[in-house]
């Protein structure tokens, strides 16, 4: 059973409750089963044999969870010398106190069916002072010893017992988080999408960026946000600052149009395509997003063909997560990699590459 639970509020106009959109909660009956089965074995011997009225038989005791903090016991009695009575005992022994719980008894015949079937119609609340439910009237005593063939197969008496631990336990509707935050996500790409079409639509620019023979307008409040190095630059009485404009000579028009795309959105559409010039511009400008990007894409791609090339990227820009992954894709491929142009390549400008990577070899 579940209780929904949310807020609700009335307004002037209408009469009948709405609701809003808000937390949202759910309240769980939870029924935890466990079954117990008990055996006595030369029933009619014990039956027969002990004169007592009184006389009863406990079963060993058993828990229903498995932390074995729950205990219970089954007690079966001669009433009045014509009924067999079966009670459920909450053991003291037990680490809690209380419990509420549901239970069914049953006998299993000589098919492994169940049968006189007592399932309690109500919740029962075991505690320090009701210890015990069950029924004085189980089962006849004649009924049971005249269907001995079928209710005692070899003499042995087989009781089932049946505990459902009931439990209210109060849970957060992840649905509606979820809802929560689709709604975050849409309003986070309708963002990006805004200001992605300022920067496309060169809306209210204020700063030229000129790469070669390119010009690209932006925003100074954007680039600062998004950069300390271009934030700096605006901030101090500088070229960039009392000009607004910035030359860049050593990054490709379409690697700063693509790293603006990214301080705008968030997002870098051509990163695959651009991920060694965009790993640069990113490390120049200090766009540790993006770099972190472009490291994770260029790591993905590593082959014995573009390790060398990788290698000293990586150990230009200061990008020690890729550095490491290249070092290790080397180690494990050395053969390789040594065979390769770019390995070649790299032996006379960057001998202190070799040497890591023979030292990390050797290790």
């Amino acid at each position: 059973m579940l209780i929904l639970a949310s807020k609700r509020i009335k307004t002037m106009s209408s009469p009948d409750d709405i609701f809003v959109d808000g937390d949202c909660a759910r309240t769980q009956v939870k029924v935890d089963k466990f079954t117990f089965t008990w055996t006595v074995e030369n029933f009619s011997v014990w039956f027969n044999g002990m004169s007592d009225s009184s006389k009863c038989l406990t079963s060993p005791t058993f828990s229903s969870d498995g932390d074995n903090k729950l205990k219970w016991h089954l007690t079966l009695k001669i009433v009045n010398e014509q009924n067999l009575g079966l009670y459920l005992n909450f053991s003291p022994l037990s680490e809690a106190s209380t419990v509420k719980a549901k239970f069914k008894l049953s006998i299993v015949n000589a098919k492994y069916e169940e049968e006189n079937v007592f399932d309690s119609p109500k919740v029962c609340y075991f505690h320090a002072k009701q210890m015990t439910w069950g029924y004085h009237d189980f089962i006849s005593a004649d009924i049971l010893l005249k269907e001995g063939t079928r209710l005692l197969p070899n003499d042995e008496l087989t009781i089932v017992c049946e505990i459902g631990e009931v439990n209210i336990v109060n849970i957060s509707d992840d649905s509606k988080k979820m809802k929560s935050k689709t709604k975050s996500k849409l309003i986070e790409d309708e963002l990006s999408k805004d200001l992605g079409n300022l920067f496309v639509k060169e809306k209210c620019s204020d700063v030229t960026l000129a790469v070669g023979a390119h010009e690209l307008k932006a925003h100074r409040l954007i680039l600062s946000a998004r950069s300390d190095v271009f934030a700096a630059m605006f901030e101090h009485e500088m070229d960039e600052s009392k000009l607004n404009r910035v030359v860049i000579t050593d990054i490709d028009p379409e690697v700063v149009k693509e790293m603006l795309n990214f301080m705008y959105t968030g997002k870098a559409p051509n990163l695959n395509k651009m991920a060694q010039g965009l790993l640069a511009a990113a490390d120049k400008y200090a766009l540790e997003g993006l770099k972190v990007m472009c490291e994770e894409a260029l790591s993905v791609n590593l082959a014995t063909e573009n390790a060398a090339e990788i290698l000293i990227l990586a150990d230009l820009q200061s990008a020690a997560q890729l550095k490491d992954q290249t070092m290790a894709f080397i180690k494990t491929h050395i053969t390789e990699v040594m065979g390769t142009q770019g390995w070649k390549d790299m032996i006379k400008p960057f001998p202190g590459l070799i040497a890591e990577v023979l030292q990390a070899f050797s290790q």
